[in-house]
């Protein structure tokens, strides 16, 4: 039974500490949002329907798992590891994946040049 009780708040002690830390990353994630905001004043900013959110979140997970499927092996938790660092390198650099997004922004007619 103590071992129960302590095994319990060792876990609520950690979901604290996550809770915690969540909270300073969305903090810090909605001033990263204001700032850019507000270094972009002439920017309006369009209302997208949930539709073509979801349209484009869809294209960007399918053209990853796409490279994902191409790029990396399964046989084993050796080639499964390797393999997803070398398609994490190579396929998740922030220009690849923004230059990634800019077509699919310019495929919706989203962005134009």
């Amino acid at each position: 039974m103590s071992k129960d009780m302590s095994a319990q708040e060792k876990e609520l002690q950690r979901l604290r500490k996550e809770v915690v830390g969540l909270s300073i990353m969305k903090s810090n994630y909605e001033k990263m949002v204001q700032l850019h905001q507000q270094s972009q004043p002439g920017l309006q900013t369009n209302q997208i329907t949930d539709d073509v959110k979801f349209g484009i979140f869809e294209a960007i997970f399918d053209n990853l798992f796409q490279s994902f499927d191409k790029s990396v092996e399964v046989t084993n938790f050796t080639q499964l590891s390797g393999s997803t660092f070398n398609w994490l390198e190579e396929h998740c650099k922030p220009q690849t994946l923004q230059q990634m997004v800019v077509q699919i922004l310019q495929k919706q007619k989203l962005l134009t040049n």
